[in-house]
Protein backbone atom coordinates (compact mmCIF):
# COMPACT_ATOMS: atom_id res chain seq x y z
CA UNK A 1 0.00 0.00 0.00
CA UNK A 2 1.24 3.40 -1.41
CA UNK A 3 0.21 6.86 -0.81
CA UNK A 4 1.66 10.44 -1.99
CA UNK A 5 0.59 13.65 -0.86
CA UNK A 6 -3.49 13.93 -0.70
CA UNK A 7 -3.87 10.76 -3.13
CA UNK A 8 -3.71 7.27 -2.15
CA UNK A 9 -2.91 4.61 -4.27
CA UNK A 10 -2.20 1.56 -3.21
CA UNK A 11 -2.37 -2.33 -3.17
CA UNK A 12 -3.60 -3.90 -0.36
CA UNK A 13 -4.55 -7.76 -0.95
CA UNK A 14 -6.13 -10.08 1.77
CA UNK A 15 -5.99 -13.55 2.76
CA UNK A 16 -8.05 -14.59 -0.31
CA UNK A 17 -9.90 -11.63 -1.97
CA UNK A 18 -9.92 -7.84 -2.23
CA UNK A 19 -12.41 -5.91 -0.32
CA UNK A 20 -13.48 -2.53 -0.19
CA UNK A 21 -14.04 0.25 2.54
CA UNK A 22 -15.34 3.20 2.93
CA UNK A 23 -15.21 6.45 5.12
CA UNK A 24 -17.42 9.69 4.73
CA UNK A 25 -17.23 12.78 6.95
CA UNK A 26 -15.36 10.85 9.36
CA UNK A 27 -18.62 8.29 9.89
CA UNK A 28 -16.63 4.45 9.00
CA UNK A 29 -18.77 1.59 7.67
CA UNK A 30 -18.79 -1.57 9.69
CA UNK A 31 -20.14 -3.30 6.66
CA UNK A 32 -17.59 -5.22 4.91
CA UNK A 33 -19.60 -5.43 1.59
CA UNK A 34 -19.56 -2.11 0.74
CA UNK A 35 -21.76 -1.24 -2.47
CA UNK A 36 -19.43 -0.23 -5.20
CA UNK A 37 -20.83 3.48 -5.54
CA UNK A 38 -19.04 4.73 -2.93
CA UNK A 39 -15.66 3.65 -2.97
CA UNK A 40 -14.01 6.76 -1.34
CA UNK A 41 -11.16 4.15 -0.44
CA UNK A 42 -10.96 1.43 -2.49
CA UNK A 43 -9.00 -1.16 -1.86
CA UNK A 44 -7.79 -3.63 -4.80
CA UNK A 45 -5.23 -5.96 -5.86
CA UNK A 46 -3.68 -3.36 -8.74
CA UNK A 47 -1.19 -1.69 -7.72
CA UNK A 48 -0.05 1.84 -8.68
CA UNK A 49 1.77 4.84 -8.83
CA UNK A 50 1.41 8.45 -9.41
CA UNK A 51 3.26 9.80 -12.55
CA UNK A 52 5.73 12.06 -12.63
CA UNK A 53 5.88 15.23 -10.37
CA UNK A 54 6.89 16.59 -7.22
CA UNK A 55 6.63 14.43 -3.83
CA UNK A 56 3.34 15.22 -1.77
CA UNK A 57 1.20 16.49 -4.72
CA UNK A 58 -1.65 15.16 -6.02
CA UNK A 59 -0.83 13.30 -9.72
CA UNK A 60 -2.49 10.42 -11.54
CA UNK A 61 -1.47 6.93 -10.70
CA UNK A 62 -0.05 4.84 -13.38
CA UNK A 63 0.76 1.22 -13.53
CA UNK A 64 3.43 -0.07 -10.89
CA UNK A 65 5.65 -2.60 -12.32
CA UNK A 66 3.74 -5.91 -11.43
CA UNK A 67 6.75 -7.71 -9.75
CA UNK A 68 6.35 -5.59 -7.02
CA UNK A 69 2.87 -6.75 -6.06
CA UNK A 70 4.52 -9.79 -5.18
CA UNK A 71 8.24 -9.22 -4.66
CA UNK A 72 10.24 -12.31 -3.93
CA UNK A 73 13.77 -11.07 -2.81
CA UNK A 74 15.10 -8.38 -1.25
CA UNK A 75 16.89 -7.64 -4.57
CA UNK A 76 13.76 -7.47 -6.29
CA UNK A 77 12.71 -4.40 -3.77
CA UNK A 78 16.14 -2.85 -3.95
CA UNK A 79 15.51 -2.96 -8.23
CA UNK A 80 13.19 -0.48 -7.42
CA UNK A 81 14.15 1.71 -5.00
CA UNK A 82 13.81 4.89 -7.10
CA UNK A 83 10.46 3.83 -7.56
CA UNK A 84 9.77 3.80 -3.63
CA UNK A 85 11.80 6.75 -2.50
CA UNK A 86 8.84 8.88 -4.20
CA UNK A 87 5.99 7.56 -2.08
CA UNK A 88 5.37 9.69 1.29
CA UNK A 89 4.49 6.17 2.87
CA UNK A 90 4.30 2.44 2.18
CA UNK A 91 2.28 0.55 4.36
CA UNK A 92 3.02 -3.05 5.40
CA UNK A 93 1.14 -6.05 6.56
CA UNK A 94 3.88 -8.51 7.65
CA UNK A 95 6.60 -6.46 10.02
CA UNK A 96 9.34 -7.95 8.63
CA UNK A 97 8.98 -6.12 6.04
CA UNK A 98 9.68 -2.85 7.14
CA UNK A 99 13.37 -3.22 7.18
CA UNK A 100 13.43 -3.46 3.24
CA UNK A 101 11.53 -0.67 2.46
CA UNK A 102 12.45 1.57 5.40
CA UNK A 103 15.51 3.20 3.30
CA UNK A 104 13.29 4.05 0.76
CA UNK A 105 10.51 6.08 2.81
CA UNK A 106 8.45 6.32 5.57
CA UNK A 107 7.53 2.75 6.70
CA UNK A 108 3.49 1.91 8.55
CA UNK A 109 2.38 -1.18 10.03
CA UNK A 110 -1.56 -1.77 9.34
CA UNK A 111 -3.52 -5.19 10.28
CA UNK A 112 -5.84 -6.77 7.73
CA UNK A 113 -9.15 -7.11 9.47
CA UNK A 114 -10.88 -10.04 10.61
CA UNK A 115 -12.74 -11.34 7.91
CA UNK A 116 -13.22 -15.16 8.06
CA UNK A 117 -14.33 -15.94 11.82
CA UNK A 118 -16.95 -18.56 12.72
CA UNK A 119 -18.80 -18.58 16.15
CA UNK A 120 -16.61 -20.16 18.92
CA UNK A 121 -18.48 -23.25 20.27
CA UNK A 122 -19.72 -22.60 24.15
CA UNK A 123 -17.61 -25.94 25.35
CA UNK A 124 -13.87 -27.20 24.63
CA UNK A 125 -13.83 -29.18 20.63
CA UNK A 126 -13.39 -32.42 21.59
CA UNK A 127 -13.93 -33.80 18.09
CA UNK A 128 -13.49 -32.51 14.81
CA UNK A 129 -11.44 -32.86 11.86
CA UNK A 130 -8.08 -30.69 11.46
CA UNK A 131 -8.18 -27.80 8.94
CA UNK A 132 -5.98 -26.01 6.47
CA UNK A 133 -7.30 -23.46 3.90
CA UNK A 134 -4.92 -21.22 1.98
CA UNK A 135 -3.88 -20.84 -1.57
CA UNK A 136 -3.20 -23.92 -3.92
CA UNK A 137 0.30 -21.85 -4.49
CA UNK A 138 1.28 -22.25 -0.70
CA UNK A 139 0.25 -26.30 -0.24
CA UNK A 140 3.64 -27.52 -0.97
CA UNK A 141 5.17 -26.90 2.31
CA UNK A 142 2.14 -28.47 3.94
CA UNK A 143 1.93 -31.50 1.76
CA UNK A 144 5.29 -32.21 2.60
CA UNK A 145 5.38 -31.80 6.45
CA UNK A 146 1.82 -33.81 6.20
CA UNK A 147 3.50 -36.78 4.19
CA UNK A 148 6.59 -36.44 6.82
CA UNK A 149 4.70 -36.48 10.07
CA UNK A 150 1.82 -38.10 11.47
CA UNK A 151 -1.23 -36.40 11.81
CA UNK A 152 -3.47 -36.73 15.31
CA UNK A 153 -6.93 -36.81 13.12
CA UNK A 154 -8.36 -36.41 9.92
CA UNK A 155 -7.32 -33.22 7.96
CA UNK A 156 -9.04 -31.26 5.58
CA UNK A 157 -7.90 -28.73 3.06
CA UNK A 158 -10.04 -26.00 1.56
CA UNK A 159 -7.77 -24.39 -1.34
CA UNK A 160 -8.85 -23.17 -5.14
CA UNK A 161 -9.41 -25.34 -7.73
CA UNK A 162 -8.60 -25.01 -11.32
CA UNK A 163 -11.82 -23.32 -13.24
CA UNK A 164 -12.30 -26.52 -15.24
CA UNK A 165 -12.06 -29.03 -12.11
CA UNK A 166 -15.25 -30.11 -10.27
CA UNK A 167 -13.23 -31.76 -7.97
CA UNK A 168 -9.46 -32.32 -6.52
CA UNK A 169 -8.38 -35.97 -4.90
CA UNK A 170 -5.52 -35.27 -2.22
CA UNK A 171 -3.33 -37.32 -4.41
CA UNK A 172 -3.23 -35.15 -7.23
CA UNK A 173 -2.17 -32.54 -4.44
CA UNK A 174 0.66 -34.39 -3.64
CA UNK A 175 -0.66 -36.14 -0.04
CA UNK A 176 0.12 -39.83 0.34
CA UNK A 177 -2.87 -42.07 -0.11
CA UNK A 178 -2.01 -43.16 3.85
CA UNK A 179 -3.27 -40.00 5.60
CA UNK A 180 -6.63 -39.46 5.69
CA UNK A 181 -7.42 -36.11 3.51
CA UNK A 182 -10.45 -34.48 2.54
CA UNK A 183 -10.43 -31.76 -0.25
CA UNK A 184 -12.68 -29.01 -1.29
CA UNK A 185 -13.03 -26.13 -3.06
CA UNK A 186 -12.64 -22.88 -1.63
CA UNK A 187 -15.63 -20.23 -0.84
CA UNK A 188 -15.86 -17.68 1.58
CA UNK A 189 -19.28 -19.30 2.83
CA UNK A 190 -17.40 -22.87 3.04
CA UNK A 191 -14.54 -20.97 4.55
CA UNK A 192 -16.48 -19.90 7.73
CA UNK A 193 -18.46 -23.19 7.77
CA UNK A 194 -15.29 -25.57 7.86
CA UNK A 195 -13.96 -22.83 10.99
CA UNK A 196 -17.09 -23.62 12.72
CA UNK A 197 -16.42 -27.37 13.01
CA UNK A 198 -12.52 -27.91 12.93
CA UNK A 199 -11.31 -28.89 16.16
CA UNK A 200 -8.30 -27.45 15.58
CA UNK A 201 -6.08 -25.72 12.29
CA UNK A 202 -2.40 -25.81 11.14
CA UNK A 203 -0.45 -24.10 9.06
CA UNK A 204 3.12 -24.47 7.54
CA UNK A 205 4.78 -21.99 6.24
CA UNK A 206 8.03 -22.66 3.56
CA UNK A 207 11.40 -20.76 3.24
CA UNK A 208 11.06 -18.67 0.56
CA UNK A 209 10.72 -14.56 0.57
CA UNK A 210 7.31 -14.61 0.58
CA UNK A 211 6.35 -17.41 2.90
CA UNK A 212 8.95 -15.62 5.59
CA UNK A 213 7.19 -12.50 4.85
CA UNK A 214 3.12 -13.61 4.86
CA UNK A 215 0.99 -11.41 7.29
CA UNK A 216 -0.56 -13.11 10.49
CA UNK A 217 -4.33 -12.98 8.41
CA UNK A 218 -5.65 -16.04 8.51
CA UNK A 219 -3.84 -17.21 12.23
CA UNK A 220 -5.59 -13.85 13.42
CA UNK A 221 -8.89 -15.36 12.08
CA UNK A 222 -8.76 -18.83 12.80
CA UNK A 223 -7.56 -17.58 16.75
CA UNK A 224 -10.94 -14.80 16.61
CA UNK A 225 -12.62 -17.98 15.86
CA UNK A 226 -11.48 -19.83 19.03
CA UNK A 227 -9.67 -22.69 16.60
CA UNK A 228 -6.53 -23.96 18.65
CA UNK A 229 -3.49 -23.26 15.72
CA UNK A 230 -0.45 -24.79 14.88
CA UNK A 231 2.19 -23.00 12.83
CA UNK A 232 6.23 -23.58 12.88
CA UNK A 233 8.13 -21.94 15.10
CA UNK A 234 9.92 -19.35 13.01
CA UNK A 235 6.68 -18.27 11.04
CA UNK A 236 5.89 -14.65 10.73
CA UNK A 237 2.72 -15.23 12.48
CA UNK A 238 4.32 -16.66 15.78
CA UNK A 239 6.61 -14.04 15.85
CA UNK A 240 3.87 -11.13 15.34
CA UNK A 241 1.18 -13.13 18.33
CA UNK A 242 4.22 -13.27 20.16
CA UNK A 243 5.29 -9.89 19.63
CA UNK A 244 2.00 -8.03 19.88
CA UNK A 245 -0.23 -10.30 21.98
CA UNK A 246 2.63 -12.12 24.64
CA UNK A 247 0.69 -15.11 22.59
CA UNK A 248 2.97 -18.23 22.40
CA UNK A 249 1.22 -20.48 18.94
CA UNK A 250 1.44 -24.28 19.57
CA UNK A 251 4.33 -25.86 17.45
CA UNK A 252 3.13 -28.40 14.67
CA UNK A 253 5.17 -31.23 16.39
CA UNK A 254 3.58 -30.73 20.22
CA UNK A 255 0.08 -32.59 19.73
CA UNK A 256 -0.07 -31.81 23.53
CA UNK A 257 -0.34 -28.65 23.79
CA UNK A 258 -2.07 -28.06 19.91
CA UNK A 259 -4.77 -29.70 21.40
CA UNK A 260 -5.09 -29.51 24.93
CA UNK A 261 -8.26 -27.57 26.69
CA UNK A 262 -5.42 -25.67 28.62
CA UNK A 263 -4.23 -24.30 25.10
CA UNK A 264 -7.84 -23.64 23.86
CA UNK A 265 -8.82 -21.67 27.06
CA UNK A 266 -5.51 -19.60 26.35
CA UNK A 267 -7.07 -18.65 23.12
CA UNK A 268 -10.19 -17.78 24.21
CA UNK A 269 -8.97 -15.68 26.89
CA UNK A 270 -6.77 -14.26 23.59
CA UNK A 271 -9.79 -14.10 21.44
CA UNK A 272 -11.73 -11.07 23.17
CA UNK A 273 -8.50 -8.65 22.49
CA UNK A 274 -8.18 -9.89 18.75
CA UNK A 275 -12.07 -9.17 17.96
CA UNK A 276 -11.83 -5.81 19.59
CA UNK A 277 -8.17 -4.54 17.93
CA UNK A 278 -9.12 -6.24 14.51
CA UNK A 279 -12.77 -5.26 13.75
CA UNK A 280 -13.46 -3.54 10.27
CA UNK A 281 -13.95 -0.05 12.17
CA UNK A 282 -10.79 -0.18 14.00
CA UNK A 283 -8.40 -0.87 10.90
CA UNK A 284 -10.57 1.59 8.72
CA UNK A 285 -9.82 4.40 11.35
CA UNK A 286 -6.74 3.82 11.63
CA UNK A 287 -5.95 3.44 8.24
CA UNK A 288 -7.96 6.90 7.80
CA UNK A 289 -6.06 8.37 10.47
CA UNK A 290 -2.71 7.60 8.16
CA UNK A 291 -4.14 8.87 5.30
CA UNK A 292 -5.06 12.35 7.39
CA UNK A 293 -1.04 12.27 8.72
CA UNK A 294 0.02 12.35 5.32
CA UNK A 295 -2.61 14.79 3.92
CA UNK A 296 -1.10 17.38 6.51
CA UNK A 297 0.97 20.48 4.64
CA UNK A 298 4.56 19.98 5.59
Amino acid sequence: MVFRGNSKVESYRGATESYRVRWSEMNLSSDPTVDEAMPNVEVSGGAQVPAHGERGRFQPACPLPQRNLHSGSAAEIDADGATLACFDSIIVHCERLRKYFAPYTRVEYLDHHLKFVAEAPLSARTGGPLLWIGNRSNLPSVVDWVNRHPLPGELWVLTDFPSEAEMVSAASLGFREMTSIRVDRWTPERHREWTSLARAALDVKGDDFRARHKPPTKALDFLASGVPLAMNADSSSTEHLRAKYGFQLASLDDHERWLSTEYEEEIRHLMPSLQADLALPVIAQRFLTLMLQLAQPR
